[in-house]
Order: C-alpha cells, then structure tokens, then sequence
C-alpha cells in the first residue's frame, strides 16, 4: 500500500485550488531546507497520522508500505574520497543526517510492526550538487556510461546501510521533471532513463548492491511512451525485450493490472501474461478520472 495522504497537510482551501503538480506533498510540513530540517510541531502530528495509517492497513491485510523518499538520506560517502558530492560542511549532509535519524524513527516504526518499507525514487534521482558532479566528471547526465550508475551504487549500498529497517526500493522511470519536483526543493527526477541499456544497467547495478545486503528492488514498468522503452508497460514485445535476461532473484516486476492507466475502464494489460520476474500487479483505490 502507499503512503496515501499521511503528511501531506490538511489545507483543504490549498488543495482546492488549481494545480498542475504531480508531487505528492508527503512530509511537506516535516522536511525543512533550512536548519534544523524538521519542524517537531509537524512531525508529531504526522507521527500519529502515521501509526493509525500503518495500524489500520495491517488490519486491513497489507503486509508492506512504499514511502517516497531517497536521495534525502544520500551523502555519497562511497563515491571516491567520500566528499566529492558533498563537501564536508554541505548543508546537505547535515540535512541528510537529520533526517536518517528523525524520519527513520517513523519508517521504522512500520518495519517494528510487521510491515515491508518500501521506498520510491523517480530516476534518474538528482539534486544540484549531484548534477554538477556529473557535469564535471562526466561532461554531462550519460546514462550509457556505467561509471554514473556505479555512483548510484555506491548511493543505493549507504542508503540500504543507513536505513537497514528498509527493505527495498521501488523505481519508476516513466514519470519525471517540473511537473513532479517541489518548487524550491533541490531534490528532483529528470527523464534520462529512456533505452533498454540504460534500464538494464541500472537494474543490474542496483540488484546487485541491494541483493549483497538482502533486499529487492521493485521496478516499476510505468514508462508512458518516453523513447524506446516508451510502451514497455503494455507491449508484450517491448517487456520481453527490455526485462527478459533480468532474471535476478531480488528483481520484482510492478506493473498496473489495465491495459494504460486508472483512468477508464481497460483491458487486462497483456504483459501480466509474461515474464519469468516476481511480479506485483498494481491497483488504485481512488478515482482518477
């Protein structure tokens, strides 16, 4: 189950007005940019939200939650001498430490319950200091390199170390950019995960990192036409092709149970017929048409 509305702010006249945003607000009144990165206030009001949320999806069967959230709890100490991302007085890294232990304490909560947590990260997952990084090592975001994917590595195997109540991590490649990024938030997705390389070599990077530490990566195959693995989520041809030698143990496949989005009634989506990859079939509760 999701993380529904828990943390989003109860500001009806807010929501009632027009917005074109995807982003879902979680934690919004919480997370501070500025020290010391989480209001109290806020966070025990969402503490509570939280419990009764985990409590009465438990009793409703749910055996896991997927919260957003992953380059916030990210230094990137394992990428060369530990400060190349983020020097050693960045005001990242200090937010970053605060919220591995404030924001923990609530995931953690949900796993001392008997819960999965399962976190979402859009990829490719940026903020600026991380772009720059790139620009100077790289000349650029080249997904086609694996020296930028043994970045994430070394991110995925702190975050997995830092969060060891987490157990796995769910990415979704198909959505990305302004529409779901919080206006003044350095924390952001861009659409660069666009070719069957590109998929493979991140899921094989992160497979691996998560698999040493016993974890799994779910992959999400919501990719709604952006380059070649554009119609991955419904094209029978294009999932085998894409995700057919991806056979790893801790790889699990999700993937919406119609045939294109929640937002009509649709076939059955003929790609749940295939693939030889643990699979979670995703259904939405709430309306979205």
């Amino acid at each position: 189950v999701d993380l529904a509305a828990v943390g989003a702010g109860p500001y009806p006249a807010a929501w009632a007005a027009r917005d074109s945003s995807h982003n879902g607000r979680a934690f919004q009144d919480v997370i501070m940019v500025n020290e010391p990165y989480i209001d109290e206030a806020a966070l025990r009001r969402v503490e509570v939200e939280f419990k009764e949320y985990v409590q009465r999806m438990i009793s409703y069967g749910y055996n896991g939650i997927v919260i957003p959230g992953f380059l916030e709890y990210v230094n990137f100490d394992g990428v060369g001498n530990g400060f190349e991302v983020y020097g050693p007085d960045s005001e990242y890294r200090r937010r970053h430490l605060v919220l591995r232990q404030k924001m923990g304490d609530l995931f953690k909560y949900a796993d001392d319950m008997g819960m999965q947590v399962v976190m979402l990260t859009d990829m490719l997952a940026l903020t600026g200091p991380l772009e720059t990084y790139f620009d100077q090592r790289f000349g650029g975001v080249d997904v086609s390199n694996p020296e930028l994917w043994d970045v994430y590595q070394a991110g995925m195997a702190e975050f997995f170390d830092a969060l060891p109540f987490v157990d796995g991590v769910m990415i979704r490649i198909g959505e990305a950019g302004h529409v779901y990024n919080l206006k003044g938030w350095d924390y952001y997705s861009a659409l660069y995960v666009k070719t069957d390389e590109s998929v493979q070599q991140m899921l094989r990077a992160f497979t691996k990192v998560a698999a040493e530490r016993d974890k799994n990566i779910i992959f999400r195959t919501w990719s709604v036409g952006v380059g070649e693995v554009g119609n991955m989520h419904t094209n029978p041809q294009t999932y085998q092709r894409v995700l057919s030698g991806l056979t790893m143990p801790n790889l699990i496949i999700s993937t919406k149970y119609v045939m294109g989005d929640f937002d009509s009634y649709l076939p059955l989506n003929p790609t749940l017929r295939i693939g030889n990859q643990k699979r979670i079939v995703e259904l939405q509760a709430r309306r979205e048409f």
